[in-house]
């Protein structure tokens, strides 16, 4: 069985478990992204966190998937990455 197959029957019946792994999907791409960022421009964590102003073990946490962060930290990532989110129809690009 195909990986998209098998997520089709899983949540066939499970709107609320769609949700789920639609919201975890969400955070683990930005997880993604953070990690990409800092080893295409060979930034180190603490580097990071410097730059935003925040503690070395809260981006490693947020890396780790250990936290579900504030927005506030969110719009801090994602300024120090120069990224920033679109929201068209209901959908976050």
């Amino acid at each position: 069985m195909k990986m998209n197959d098998f997520f089709d029957e899983v949540f066939e019946n499970d709107e609320e478990l769609l949700k789920e792994y639609e919201l975890l999907k969400t955070k683990y791409k930005l997880i993604e992204e953070l990690i990409n960022y800092r080893k295409k421009n060979n930034i180190s964590q603490t580097d990071f966190a410097e730059k935003l102003k925040v503690k070395q073990q809260a981006i490693s946490r947020f890396e780790k998937g250990e936290i579900d962060p504030r927005l506030s930290f969110v719009e801090k990532l994602l300024f120090g990455m120069s990224m920033k989110v679109n929201f068209e129809s209901g959908n976050i690009i």
